[in-house]
């Protein structure tokens, strides 16, 4: 709970910036939450003695940092370090890698190359 004794706030009807309020916090997630959990919430603002203000809710949902999944056993890729500031090691056991590509975590594609026969990378 968040409490603004005296705010003072002029009203709406004055200028559209001076009337505004924003508030920024954080929070410290419970490591032990799995993939998949859903996080909500939504703020009720009280002026005076009036009803309150809903805000919309958000919705945020626990995803793998990595983005990475096993599918094949025994085909393991290592793609290192991560995060990178675009040197990038890539190594692969059982499988040949001619191309790779790289997304960020909101999925926008990074980086787009191929590795030579000795494993190095070369940007396309």
């Amino acid at each position: 709970m968040f409490e603004f004794p005296s705010i003072m706030l002029p009203p709406g009807s004055a200028s559209d910036f001076t009337n505004r309020g924003h508030v920024t916090y954080q929070v410290n997630m419970n490591p032990s939450l799995p993939v998949g959990t859903t996080l909500k919430n939504r703020a009720h603002i009280y002026f005076d003695y009036n009803s309150p203000i809903s805000t919309n809710q958000t919705i945020n949902t626990l995803v793998d940092p990595t983005g990475i999944h096993k599918q094949f056993k025994g085909n393991e890729v290592y793609i290192y370090p991560n995060p990178t500031s675009g040197d990038l090691s890539i190594r692969a056991d059982n499988i040949e890698i001619t191309k790779f590509i790289v997304y960020d975590l909101v999925g926008k594609k990074v980086m787009v190359g191929k590795l030579n026969s000795n494993g190095m990378k070369q940007v396309v």
